[in-house]
């Protein structure tokens, strides 16, 4: 298998080599093609298409949207510091991810009537626009040392003779994956780490406009453990994660918690609950996977900023 596909093999150990000098770990993947993109996914197949248009550096300012029959009928847009608009035949699709696209209705005139007339915007449409903001997030605060390693080091990683790596290169399958986040002082040392997720939250966000300005970023206010469920959710996946460093498997590499307190926390009790939610409220972060912000939902939706 090794000779058959050396140009290859040997090309993409070149790349890996290259980019492990440039990039972090964990853009590999998108690089070696074991990801797709939006680009790869559905640009790429149809574009000979002779109905397809693509302009670049260019910045959609509103939706335009018919008075008479409340129906989206084009965009507006700036390149090259001009104004364009665009009409469509049939509809119009905005999909500028759950931040644009709620930034970009509220400028267009559909959202909540008092925060836009607020900005001197014309309401065309009084909705929910930018409420139900939900996200992931993860709790990065667990981190083990071992006394061996239980994952790739570096090395491991651009040896094109380790058999998990030729697997991987030459049939996209294998054992290898990103050993986890480290602490930059403890870079030498082994280790593993657990990001528990808190996958179904029911905490709720908004994104709200601070101008009516496509070019003023909105804010975003994720309200993250604003319902105490999520901090209890999030607190039980943090004791499980706990139990799995006590079982024999990880006990057997000595396994041992980086018990770094915080000084934030200092006033709460060492693994009391009161603790783990002033560290999860401290260390956890967004993992970017936004929505909700205006959901399409039949007329009857409370949460609905649109008809299906």
């Amino acid at each position: 298998m090794f000779l058959e596909n050396r140009g290859t093999y040997l090309e993409c150990y070149e790349n890996i080599r290259n980019l492990l000098l440039r990039y972090p770990l964990n853009i590999l993947s998108i690089y070696l093609c074991c990801m797709g993109s939006s680009n790869r996914a559905y640009l790429h197949p149809v574009h000979g298409r002779t109905n397809l248009h693509l302009t670049r550096k260019s910045t959609v300012t509103k939706v335009l949207i018919d008075r008479i029959t409340n129906r989206a009928i084009g965009v507006e847009f700036v390149k090259n510091k001009q104004t364009i608009r665009v009409f469509a035949k049939n509809e119009v699709i905005l999909c500028a991810g759950a931040i644009r696209s709620p930034q970009l209705l509220m400028l267009s005139g559909i959202g909540p009537a008092k925060h836009l007339t607020d900005l001197g915007i014309n309401v065309i449409r009084d909705a929910p626009v930018g409420e139900n903001l939900i996200d992931h997030i993860t709790f990065f605060g667990l981190t083990f040392t071992t006394n061996a390693a239980v994952g790739y080091q570096l090395f491991d990683l651009i040896n094109p003779f380790n058999s998990h790596i030729s697997d991987f290169l030459i049939n996209r399958m294998g054992k290898v994956y990103d050993s986890g986040r480290e602490w930059d002082k403890y870079s030498l040392t082994n280790g593993w780490t657990v990001l528990p997720i808190l996958l179904k939250p029911k905490s709720r966000g908004r994104i709200t406009l601070l101008a009516n300005d496509v070019n003023v970023k909105p804010e975003i206010v994720p309200n993250y453990f604003d319902d105490p469920d999520d901090v209890r959710t999030m607190i039980a996946g943090i004791r499980t994660a706990l139990s799995i460093g006590q079982t024999k498997t990880m006990q057997a590499f000595d396994s041992k918690l980086l018990n770094i307190t915080y000084t934030e926390c200092n006033n709460y009790e060492y693994d009391s609950d009161a603790y783990w939610e002033c560290a999860i409220r401290m260390l956890s972060t967004t993992l970017y996977h936004y929505c909700g912000t205006c959901k399409m939902g039949p007329s009857g939706d409370p949460t609905g900023s649109s008809e299906n």
